[in-house]
């Protein structure tokens, strides 16, 4: 098997991002594999999140249907849960903050309180609970607090 080993700087991070491929020179560049590996690096991501935060791995019948409709359940959350990230994300002044809130930390929180979310959209809400308190659930829970902690890896990888 014939590969190529490309590298590309990247200015904010200030440091080379190195891949190996097998994909030809003539077919993509080396901003384009860096582009591809950057979106695989996300699908990596929403398919763990799907699987660890909303039980994507936990389907547990051979009934098609089921199987079907627990895809869309976990896809729909995975967007309703995105959606309200990006949201409180935004609502932040603090730029330092916004960073902080990792995908799958949030997917932690937002799964844990749910069902004051479903019930406030379905407003059938009793009265103590209102959305500003929820926010204040997702803002403050959301948060993650090692996000400046120096990595066990990162040794290996500068």
């Amino acid at each position: 098997m014939h590969v190529r080993l490309v590298a590309t700087y990247n200015c904010t991070e200030k440091k080379y991002h190195i891949y190996i491929t097998n994909i030809q020179k003539d077919v993509l560049d080396v901003n384009d594999i860096a582009k591809l590996y950057g979106a695989r690096w996300e699908i990596e991501l929403l398919f763990k999140e799907l699987k660890s935060g909303y039980a994507l791995d936990e389907i547990d019948t051979k009934n098609v249907q089921i199987i079907s409709a627990f895809i869309w359940t976990s896809i729909l959350t995975l967007i309703v849960s995105k959606r309200l990230h990006n949201f409180v994300k935004n609502s932040l002044v603090d730029a330092e903050k916004k960073v902080r809130y990792t995908q799958l930390l949030w997917s932690k929180i937002f799964t844990s309180n749910i069902l004051d979310l479903l019930i406030l959209l379905l407003k059938n809400c009793d009265g103590k609970r209102v959305f500003e308190t929820l926010m204040r659930v997702y803002i403050s829970q959301g948060l993650d607090p090692h996000v400046n902690r120096k990595r066990f890896r990162a040794q290996w990888v500068e």
